[in-house]
């Protein structure tokens, strides 16, 4: 056990201390005002509680709302990486001001949304749901994600082909299990 807090620690830092740019440059990352364009809606929110690696609790305008980071799915608490990738996303937002696009509710009542947060000490923003996949925290989602354009979806599978062939993240282990299938086996 005390192990396994060594090592869980040795990683949390490494992960604090070493930031990982994707492929070609800062992936995952817009220096401009989060990408929209017209008709976008973007709300800003206080970032209260990561609930896991793709689930978050923020407020806005004093009232708690369950944020589900869209298209992509993290590994569940309890399954391997899953607390890795939970610390990653506390590592990018935990406590901050966030946006986010709100793209739907999900089957359990979750806002759906892209989240996006500014770079710490600079101007960039960066794409939240985007960077967990480039950092090897979570998988493209493979159903529900029809609200994607076919670039904006082409993208995320790029970026994934790309952190599973740079063994980034989850994908050092020889066999990640994807987290709908860790589901299905656990019911």
């Amino acid at each position: 056990m005390e192990l396994t807090l060594i090592v869980l620690g040795c990683v949390i830092i490494f992960l604090m201390l070493s930031p990982r740019p994707g492929p070609g440059g800062s992936e995952g990352s817009d220096s401009r005002w989060p990408a929209g364009g017209p008709g976008k809606q973007f709300h800003a929110a206080k970032v209260r509680r990561i609930i896991d690696g793709d689930t978050v609790i923020v407020t806005v305008s004093g009232r708690r709302i369950h944020l589900r980071l869209n298209s992509i799915d993290a590994p569940e608490l309890d399954q391997e990486w899953g607390d890795i990738a939970t610390y990653g996303l506390i590592k990018l937002i935990g406590g901050q001001w966030i946006y986010f696009e709100d793209q739907g509710v999900d089957n359990y009542g979750r806002t759906l949304a892209t989240v996006f947060v500014k770079r710490r000490g600079g101007d960039e923003w960066i794409n939240v749901n985007t960077r967990m996949v480039v950092l090897g925290h979570a998988w493209v989602q493979r159903i529900q994600n029809g609200d994607l354009s076919d670039e904006q979806r082409n993208e995320l599978v790029r970026l994934e082909r790309w952190a599973r062939r740079k063994k980034v993240g989850m994908w050092r282990s020889p066999n990640p299990l994807p987290p709908w299938k860790w589901r299905q086996n656990r019911r």
